[in-house]
C-alpha cells in the first residue's frame, strides 16, 4: 500500500505559492529598513570587521523574517488544510475499484486509489524542487539588506559640533565677564528684566555641554580593546550628564526671554533643546546601569555575552535619541541673534 497523503508545507516550486511571497515583501520592506537603522547604531568601527558583521546580522533577520512571515503562515494554513483534506479524503469515489481517480484536491488531476483510500501518488506528479527563482531571490534580499545596513553604516547620525565655535556662543547668550558667576544667581532681575547672573550661567552651562558631547561622541571605540574605550565613553558621558543637569537647573528658574538679555537665543528653542536632551542623557545611563549589572567597569573587564545583551537592548534606544537632539540643537543656533 502507498502512504497516505500528506500535503508540503510549502508549493514548489517556492515562487508559485503566495507566503513565500508575502515573506518577500514584508522582508523587503522591514527588513531593509531595520538593517539600515541597525547599520546606523553599529558600535564597531573596522569597515572589514563591520561589513562581515553586518552580513551576519542581515542573515539572522532574514531568518527570522521567514520564520514570522513563511512559516507561521504556513503552519496556519496546514491546520486549515488538515481539517479540508481529511473530508475530501474521507470521500470515495464513485468506482470504487483500485486505479487512477480524481483527485479530490485537484479536480484537473488524478490520484491513485489504492482500493481501500487516496495514496500521495498524483500525475502529473507536483514538483518537488525549490526552484532555483527562489534562491536567487533570497540572494537578492540578502544583499539588498547588506547594502542597507552598510549605508546605514556610512551615514553617520550622531550630531556634530565638531565646527561649533562655543566662545562666540557663549558671548551670544551674554557679553558680560564671569564676575557675575560667584554672585547668587537669583539675584537681581525681575521676570521682565535682563538677569546677567542667570543669563552668563545659562550660556556657560550650555557651553560646556555642548563641549562635552562633543568630546563624548568623538570618543573612539577600539575594537581590539572594548572594554577599555566603554571605559573612556563613560568618563566623557560623566561630563555630558553633569552640565544637563546644570543647565536644566539654570533654566528652571527662566520665566521670560527678557532674563536671558537681548543676545541670547529663543528661550523656547533652549528649552526644548534641553527636552530633546533628556532621553539622550537617560537612555545612556540605563545602558550604563545594565553593564554595571554585568559586573565593574573596568577596563580588563572582558565583554561577554551579558555586555552584548545589553548593548541590543538599548542600541536603537540610544541612536533613536540622536535626531532630536541634531535638530533642537541645529533650530537653537538659528534663533541666536547673528552678529552684524
Amino acid at each position: 500500500m502507498l502512504a497516505p497523503p500528506r500535503r508540503l508545507l510549502f508549493r514548489r516550486p517556492l515562487t508559485s505559492d503566495w507566503v513565500f511571497w508575502l515573506f518577500v515583501v514584508l522582508a523587503g520592506i522591514g527588513g531593509t529598513r531595520n538593517a539600515y537603522r541597525s547599520g546606523q547604531g553599529y558600535w564597531l568601527s573596522d569597515s572589514a570587521i563591520t561589513a562581515v558583521g553586518g552580513f551576519f546580522d542581515v542573515g539572522v533577520s532574514l531568518l527570522i523574517g521567514f520564520g514570522m512571515f513563511a512559516l507561521v503562515p504556513a503552519l496556519i494554513r496546514a491546520l486549515v488544510r488538515r481539517i479540508t483534506d481529511k473530508r475530501a479524503f474521507a470521500k470515495q469515489p464513485e468506482d470504487a475499484s483500485e486505479g487512477w481517480k480524481t483527485d479530490p484536491l485537484n479536480s484537473a488531476g488524478e490520484r491513485w486509489w489504492d482500493g481501500n483510500g487516496w495514496t500521495r501518488a498524483v500525475k502529473p506528479e507536483s514538483p518537488r524542487k525549490v526552484g532555483a527563482a527562489a534562491w536567487w531571490i533570497f540572494g537578492g534580499l540578502l544583499a539588498v539588506m547588506t547594502v542597507a545596513f552598510l549605508l546605514g553604516r556610512s551615514s553617520d547620525p550622531a550630531p556634530d559640533f565638531s565646527n561649533v565655535d562655543v566662545d562666540a556662543l557663549q558671548g551670544q547668550v551674554q557679553g558680560d565677564t564671569r564676575q557675575f558667576l560667584d554672585e547668587p544667581l537669583n539675584d537681581g532681575g525681575s521676570a521682565g528684566e535682563a538677569n546677567p547672573n542667570t543669563a552668563l550661567a545659562v550660556g556657560t552651562y550650555f557651553s560646556a555641554l555642548v563641549e562635552a558631547i562633543t568630546a563624548y561622541s568623538q570618543t573612539p571605540v577600539d575594537v581590539q580593546d572594548v572594554e577599555a574605550s566603554m571605559v573612556d565613553a563613560r568618563a566623557a558621558f560623566e561630563d555630558v550628564e553633569t552640565n544637563y543637569t546644570l543647565l536644566s537647573g539654570a533654566l528652571a528658574g527662566v520665566t521670560s526671554q527678557q532674563q536671558l538679555g537681548p543676545g541670547a537665543p529663543d528661550l523656547g528653542d533652549m528649552r526644548a533643546f534641553v527636552d530633546a536632551m533628556g532621553p539622550y542623557v537617560q537612555t545612556r545611563l540605563d545602558y550604563y546601569a545594565a553593564l554595571d549589572e554585568c559586573g565593574p567597569m573596568t577596563a580588563t573587564r572582558a565583554w561577554g555575552d551579558c555586555e552584548l545583551a545589553a548593548f541590543d537592548i538599548w542600541e536603537k534606544p540610544m541612536v533613536d535619541t540622536i535626531p532630536p537632539v541634531q535638530t533642537a540643537f541645529e533650530t537653537l543656533l538659528e534663533s541666536a541673534p547673528q552678529d552684524p
